[in-house]
């Protein structure tokens, strides 16, 4: 199983993000550091710890450093946000940890609206 490190992903900055596009299988995986996708199109499959999730429009998934995790995309577009612990207040990310599960959320249209109002995830 691979381990993503902070310092090829993120390098020396705390944060990072960038759009993207995701077609196929990426096997699993964890991170040294967060990471949230919010799918605004595509679909397939997402596990995180076991537990699978359909992509489709308005998904977000959150993975702490404790989440295995891979994805079996299919035409998916993506805006992917990484970052350590040093770039968030430890206050947000201590409810979204909780049970280290991984979050995953599915946004509707006015939160999708907003979302998608970022330069980062237009197509």
């Amino acid at each position: 199983m691979e381990r993503f490190s902070r310092e090829k992903y993120i390098g020396s900055v705390e944060f990072s993000s960038k759009k993207k596009q995701l077609h196929g299988y990426t096997d699993t995986h964890w991170h040294e550091f967060y990471e949230m996708e919010y799918f605004y199109s595509g679909d397939g499959e997402y596990e995180i710890d076991g537990r699978t999730y359909t992509i489709k429009r308005g998904m977000c998934f959150f993975m702490t450093p404790m989440n295995f995790h891979k994805v079996d995309a299919k035409e998916c577009r993506v805006c992917n946000i990484m970052f350590s612990e040093g770039a968030c207040d430890l206050r947000f990310l201590a409810p979204l940890s909780e049970g280290m599960s991984g979050c995953v959320f599915e946004l509707g249209e006015s939160e999708r609206a907003f979302f998608e109002a970022f330069k980062i995830v237009k197509a």
